[in-house]
Order: structure tokens, then C-alpha cells, then sequence
């Protein structure tokens, strides 16, 4: 991903994790915690920090309820699910695993969105 790519990215999960962005702005957040409501795309590691990243899968994972709305990490592949049925898959091909991870929680978001 090029770094517009990213930024863009990060944008769609902020905005579903509810996170206000403000170009320049300090945060007003605990980016680990995922609580608050502003702060500047480049305090949101969700490409590069695990701890970053997890409290958006967790949010994934709890949506209707937790039982239907699932990421699978494995050693090579990152899989998302909606009520069981396979909504993408992302190989580890040319990337870490923490990018493979978070190419696959966007991908689950962008379609989140648009079927709700």
C-alpha cells in the first residue's frame, strides 16, 4: 500500500471506531484504548502497532452480538466473516502479517458499510 493508500484506510477505520479526524489537531484520545473523539490520522498506528489494531478487530467481532462477525488469523492468510459466509481473504504475499491484518479489517469495514 502507498502511503495515500494507508492514510485512506486509517480514515475508514477512525471513522468507524467513531474517531473525529483533525488535520494537525492533538489527540483527544487514547488511540490504544480507542476512546475519545478527535485527534490526527498520524497517532493512528493501525498499520504498524498491534495494539492499535486489536481494539478494531474486537469492535469487529462484537458487532450483532459477537456470534456473526468473525477475523481469523492464520500463519499466511487473514480471513473475515459475516454470519459465516467468507467476505474476504487476504494473503501475507509482499507484506508483515500486521499489514495483511489490517488490509483485511478495512476490506470487512468498506463492506460493513455498505450492507448496513
Amino acid at each position: 500500500m502507498t502511503q495515500e493508500q494507508i492514510n485512506e484506510a486509517k480514515k475508514v477505520v477512525a471513522a468507524f471506531m467513531g474517531i473525529e479526524l483533525i488535520e494537525g489537531a492533538f489527540p483527544m484520545f487514547d488511540p490504544v484504548a480507542q476512546t475519545g473523539i478527535r485527534g490526527d490520522i498520524n497517532y493512528l498506528l493501525y498499520n504498524t502497532d498491534w495494539n492499535h489494531l486489536m481494539p478494531v478487530v474486537q469492535k469487529i467481532e462484537s458487532l450483532q452480538g459477537g456470534s456473526f462477525c468473525s477475523i481469523k488469523i492464520e500463519s499466511n492468510i487473514c480471513r473475515a466473516y459475516y454470519n459465516g459466509r467468507l467476505i474476504n481473504c487476504i494473503s501475507i504475499l509482499n507484506k508483515t502479517k500486521i499489514q495483511m491484518v489490517f488490509e483485511c479489517v478495512v476490506d470487512f469495514i468498506k463492506w460493513y458499510k455498505k450492507e448496513k
